[in-house]
């Protein structure tokens, strides 16, 4: 059997995250090493204040088997970073989003081995695990977890989940920002 992967095209960025009116395979963009934009979305519970975490497919290239963010992924050539978080989060976890209480929390620039930017989403959704449709290729498990848990999770390495550099930053604006209460 012969498994057909789908070509990704991305725009090429300049170095402070403008689109340069390139675009290239993600191939190419890696090879050349371009920087490109990457979406991360966190879905917050409005009411228990967890949030809702993906567990990564054993066939992934990075972090495979290992607890990460709520959905994400790469933002295709003409798509806004708002429009790829929208369609990853329908693909990932069939859940429905719209722009309007989504949240861009900050940006983060990667420029050493991966020359990419980040943008970082949050959104206060109430969110039924039982609804859940899991893109398998991509996630194998989805939950909840407590803020304190993900803290203590990236305080000690846990090898289980992924740690973001960016987890602090992250932490202080879903205290600042949402409606947490520890």
């Amino acid at each position: 059997m012969c498994i057909v992967k789908e070509i990704e095209y991305f725009d090429v960025l300049d170095e402070n995250g403008n689109k340069t009116g390139k675009i290239k395979t993600k191939e190419q963009i890696i090879r050349d090493k371009n920087f490109y934009r990457i979406v991360n979305l966190w879905i917050i519970n409005p009411k228990t204040k967890d949030i809702l975490i993906q567990k990564r497919s054993s066939n992934k290239d990075s972090n495979p088997n290992k607890w990460d963010l709520t959905a994400g992924g790469h933002v295709d050539a003409g798509e806004t970073s708002l429009d790829a978080i929208i369609r990853e989060t329908k693909e990932e976890l069939g859940i429905d989003i719209s722009h309007d209480n989504i949240i861009k929390a900050f940006e983060v620039k990667y420029d050493k081995e991966k020359r990419n930017f980040v943008d970082i989403y949050l959104l206060e959704k109430e969110v039924d695990i039982k609804e859940i449709i899991l893109q398998t290729s991509e996630v194998s498990d989805i939950r909840y977890f407590s803020l304190n848990k993900l803290i203590d999770a990236h305080n000690s390495k846990n090898s289980n989940f992924v740690n973001h550099s960016f987890f602090p930053d992250l932490i202080k604006y879903i205290k600042k920002f949402t409606t947490f209460k520890r």
